[in-house]
């Protein structure tokens, strides 16, 4: 099977979606699938067999995507658009694949070049945009409302990394196949693997048989940090050790 896969992030760059970009495409090169990725200019090209990555021209002035909306991300969102036309008139694709906020102008290129669709749903897009001030208005959040249906209701099939979503997506529309893939820490993406096991690695920070709590996304606003910080306060226990480890990694 030939796939035209479209990833609107940094590929690659270690940070929730790229890493499930990743480990998408190792599945499907595992599986024996041909694949085409498109994403920004931006990021590190790891070698993985069946897998030919294709760029957006570079953008001198744009040298970082920071995660969530942005004009610089609805820029180069544009630029895959128009790529996107040119690798489908050019390869017969089986399945495009799209992630994020790619899905939306990937509904009407499969129709135009009927070719199926799976929707790869890391977020709620409405949902994801009340974090971020300056898009949290009610046109745009709206419009992302009215896209998000639109993609659920048109596309063939929907992945979605963790239940809530999962609960979201029957909501809108129980009838489309769909099916739960969470993000796991399987592997290191530096090239070197770590052979330090969690004893030794609870030994060395002093936590003796103690149970640890281990965050390892990233601190940007909407993760709910607060939350897990406030939520040690309840603990009560190991508070101290906790503020430290967060601060170090900080």
């Amino acid at each position: 099977m030939k796939i035209l896969m479209i990833a609107p992030e940094p590929f690659f760059t270690p940070r929730g979606t790229p890493i499930s970009v990743h480990q998408r495409l190792l599945a499907l090169s595992k599986l024996g699938h041909q694949v085409d990725l498109l994403t920004l200019h931006l990021g590190q090209d790891p070698t993985i067999p069946g897998v030919t990555i294709h760029r957006v021209p570079n953008v001198p002035v744009i040298n970082h995507v920071r995660i969530g909306p942005s004009w610089a991300k609805a820029f180069l969102d544009i630029l895959l658009f128009c790529q996107a036309i040119l690798l489908l008139i050019r390869n017969q694709y089986d399945v495009i694949h799209s992630h994020e906020e790619a899905a939306f102008f990937s509904v009407p290129l499969s129709k135009l070049f009927r070719t199926r669709h799976l929707y790869d749903m890391h977020s709620s897009l409405p949902r994801q945009l009340g974090n971020f001030n300056i898009w949290n208005c009610w046109p745009i959040v709206k419009l992302a409302e009215i896209l998000e249906r639109w993609t659920i209701y048109t596309c063939d099939a929907v992945i979605t990394v963790d239940h809530d979503l999962q609960e979201r997506l029957t909501a809108l529309n129980p009838r489309i196949p769909s099916v739960t893939i969470e993000n796991l820490a399987l592997h290191t993406y530096n090239g070197t693997a770590s052979h330090i096991t969690a004893r030794e690695l609870k030994q060395g920070m002093g936590l003796g048989n103690r149970l640890p709590i281990v965050y390892t996304g990233s601190f940007e606003r909407y993760q709910g940090l607060d939350l897990l910080l406030k939520s040690t306060m309840i603990l009560g226990r190991d508070l101290i050790l906790f503020q430290h480890l967060v601060i170090r990694f900080l």
